[in-house]
């Protein structure tokens, strides 16, 4: 099962109104989903994806931790990774 395969790291995480989430007032999967034959998330499954985890990923950003604002000019937009 897929739940059994999930690490949380948090399970309180303030949002930026100060209020605190956790997996139960979460919202879920609505459907049966297969990504793959491999891959299953079933209906009522809470996922958290680590958004300032993808903004500081060097596969998806060169040099992460510095502020670039042409990073986000349209034409660098064309090259790099669609995230």
């Amino acid at each position: 099962m897929l739940q059994e395969n999930i690490v949380t790291t948090h399970m309180n995480t303030p949002d930026s109104a100060g209020k605190k989430f956790n997996s139960q007032n979460m919202p879920s999967i609505t459907a049966h989903y297969e990504v793959d034959e491999n891959l299953v998330i079933e209906k009522g499954v809470v996922i958290f994806i680590p958004i300032r985890g993808i903004h500081y990923d060097e596969e998806y950003y060169e040099n992460p931790d510095e502020f670039d604002p042409d990073r986000f000019s349209e034409a660098n937009k064309k090259t790099r990774h669609p995230l």
